[in-house]
């Protein structure tokens, strides 16, 4: 070979590391932003699953915020009307058919919204609220059931303590706050907030 002639396959050998640098390079390329596009699709992933919690979250709130009152204008108009047709029955004891003329079908369907919203709250609530909720409509039961029994006797509404004014909205506030609690609300206004105060 005559000087300053390169062989044939320098040039074939260099034209070839040429191509498998492109290639590699290329290859090497393409998974790195293979890696990079999957790190974007678990950030993504993550971010929607927080936003669904976060929407979950929010959902059950607010159904509890609707559920709870619900519950509780139900509770409160059943419980106006068991007061409002006991002080009846005391105040007009002597009078003849007085336990004829008491409306148990609406008292039985107050009831029935009462109970029907309680079932609801054994499923969303907290056990506190559950709880409660529980022991409110219990304790109001007995002058339910004096009122609405088939057998009907002045003297069951009349024997019945039905507690004065003072411990019906106790035990309504007691309602309330489990509520707030359950909710994490205290009942404060912004002013109460304001530090400056």
């Amino acid at each position: 070979m005559p000087s300053g002639q390169v062989s044939v396959w320098v040039p074939i050998v260099v034209a070839v590391l040429g191509i498998v640098g492109i290639i590699g390079g290329q290859l090497i390329n393409a998974w790195r932003e293979d890696r990079r596009w999957q790190r974007e699709l678990r950030r993504e992933d993550q971010r929607w699953e927080r936003e669904r919690a976060h929407d979950n979250v929010k959902e059950l709130r607010q159904q509890r915020i609707d559920l709870y009152t619900r519950y509780l204008a139900a509770f409160r108009y059943w419980h106006q009307q068991l007061d409002a047709y006991r002080f009846r029955v005391v105040f007009n004891k002597d009078q003849k058919d007085l336990m004829e003329g008491i409306p148990v079908a609406e008292i039985l369907t107050s009831h029935a919204n009462v109970a029907e919203a309680l079932a609801m709250i054994e499923f969303v609530a907290s056990d506190h609220v559950v709880e409660v909720a529980a022991d409110v409509y219990q304790n109001t039961m007995p002058g339910h059931l004096a009122l609405t029994r088939a057998v009907r006797k002045v003297e069951d509404v009349t024997s019945l303590s039905g507690g004065n004014y003072t411990e019906r909205v106790e035990m309504v506030a007691r309602l309330i706050e489990a509520f707030r609690q359950d909710l994490g609300t205290s009942g404060a206004t912004m002013v109460d907030l304001d530090p400056s105060n």
